[in-house]
Order: structure tokens, then C-alpha cells, then sequence
């Protein structure tokens, strides 16, 4: 499998015993650091503090969504509709997402491509 080298790369142990020379070494000495020490270096992140605002603010959000729809916002729904203007594009989206899938669909369940 592929093309051989033109170099030969030197053996772990002559490796070993130019650095050995140089003075350095391979070994690298043992460190334990405490967990616990390693946890309080870490910034603590409190997630819960906003928490409360987002839920208000959800709560706020289903209420002014949640009323009575009156005979103006019918009418303006209905405008939208004929005007096209309900989902732009959206059919088209759709239309070219379930072609996709279809030809997805096609090539897992189909024949075989070389008896087609």
C-alpha cells in the first residue's frame, strides 16, 4: 500500500540515546493533583439566577398569546390567507423537503441500482 520511503527513520532506541546525551529523557515525572484543588480553581456558574425572570417572562409571553380572538384579527387572518402572506415560501419548503425524502425513500427500498 503505498509508496515506501526513501529514508529510513532511525530505531526507539537510537532515538532514546540522543536524547540521553542531550541530557533530556522520555520519562516524564509523576504529578497527583487533588481533585478537590483542581474543582476550586474552577469559576463557579450559577444558572439558577435568571431562572426565575425567564419563567415570568414565559408566563407573560402565554398570556398576551392566550385571549379571545376578536372579529378584527379574524379579518386579518382571512387578508393574510388570500394574499398569500400566511407563510411565504412555506409550500415550497415543503414541497421540495418531501421530494427529497421521496427519493431518499426511492433509493433504500428500490431495486438495486444495477437491475433497474
Amino acid at each position: 500500500m503505498g509508496r515506501r520511503a526513501r529514508t529510513q527513520l532511525p530505531g526507539a532506541e537510537e532515538v532514546e540515546e540522543v536524547i540521553s546525551l542531550e541530557g533530556g529523557s522520555l520519562e516524564v515525572a509523576e504529578s497527583l493533583e487533588n481533585f478537590d484543588d483542581l474543582h476550586r480553581r474552577r469559576p463557579v456558574v450559577d444558572h439558577d439566577e435568571g431562572a426565575e425572570a425567564v419563567v415570568q417572562r414565559r408566563i407573560d409571553a402565554a398570556e398576551a398569546r392566550n385571549r379571545e380572538h376578536r372579529e378584527v384579527d379574524h379579518q386579518a387572518f382571512h387578508t393574510r390567507i388570500r394574499e398569500g402572506e400566511a407563510a411565504p415560501g412555506a409550500a415550497q419548503r415543503h414541497s421540495r423537503s418531501k421530494l427529497r425524502e421521496a427519493i431518499i425513500w426511492r433509493e433504500i427500498l428500490g431495486p438495486p441500482k444495477g437491475l433497474e
